[in-house]
């Protein structure tokens, strides 16, 4: 990704709208604009008040988002790892992130780069 990335859009606009981009922008470049119109089609997928707080905080910068499949895919490796450190069960995170018992188990076996910042 160049630009802004999905922790940032998550920050600006909170994980449904977030979601609701992805869905709708996926795979995509786009630019944020720096002046909102109300028939900008940002308005039409994430509603008026994410896309004035988007535009404000990031007017100007290009986004290029990941395919949804692939944005749930992080979202689902970051719970799972977050619940395991809380100490969930395995079956409770399969239940929670709907992955296999084996993915999950590859997951968990990962070497962590210290350097790396996101997954």
């Amino acid at each position: 990704m160049s630009g802004i990335g999905v922790p940032n859009l998550l920050n600006a606009i909170g994980p449904e709208a977030t979601q609701m981009l992805v869905h709708a922008k996926g795979g995509q470049e786009f630019w944020i604009p720096q002046k909102l119109r109300d028939d900008h089609w940002l308005v039409g997928v994430i509603g008026k008040e994410a896309a004035l707080g988007l535009c404000e905080g990031f007017g100007g910068e290009q986004v290029i988002l990941p395919l949804g499949y692939e944005y749930q895919r992080r979202q689902a490796k970051s719970t799972a790892k977050q619940m395991r450190a809380d100490g969930a069960k395995i079956n409770e995170i399969v239940k929670a992130t709907g992955v296999s018992i084996n993915t999950l188990q590859k997951w968990f076996a990962e070497k962590v780069d210290p350097n790396q910042t996101c997954f």
